[in-house]
């Protein structure tokens, strides 16, 4: 497969639409290799080597590496989400449970392959307060509704 778009690589043309980028944006394609096919990611190589632009190796992986390590930053705090699935807990528990749930275990998977946590440790920590607040809620309500019905 590999060598199938390198082959391919040499009988594109130039009205290919990598054409058209910018030099940046080819750079782009090369850093970002997870987000292009890989006939994409050789072609960008091909047309910044022609320009005169080659990108070193060790400048793609410095790039990569330093790419890998913003995506792996949590997200901002999650402060709007944390009061709603507060308020949902004692409102009846089930929309608290699935927020909490969410705040505590989400992953997001990057490019190399390692999953890391979503969200900072002071939200999953919020995020597991709210699960067990909505599940004994829940419970709660449940058993008013099963008292009351008798």
């Amino acid at each position: 497969m590999l060598q199938l778009s390198s082959n391919l690589v040499e009988t594109i043309g130039s009205d290919h639409y990598l054409h058209d980028f910018t030099d940046e944006e080819l750079k782009e394609i090369i850093v970002k290799k997870d987000e292009w096919s890989h006939l994409d990611y050789l072609l960008a190589q091909k047309i910044l080597k022609e320009r005169g632009h080659e990108i070193a190796p060790e400048e793609i992986e410095r790039h990569r590496k330093q790419r890998l390590e913003d995506l792996a930053k949590p997200e901002e705090r999650q402060t709007i989400w944390i009061i709603i699935g507060y308020i949902m807990a004692f409102l009846g528990g089930f929309m608290g449970i699935f927020i909490g749930w969410y705040l505590k275990t989400h992953r997001k998977t990057l490019p190399n392959g390692d999953r890391v946590y979503n969200y900072i440790e002071s939200d999953r920590k919020q995020g597991g307060r709210i699960l067990t607040l909505s599940t004994i809620s829940l419970v709660f309500w449940i058993g008013v509704r099963i008292y009351f019905s008798k």
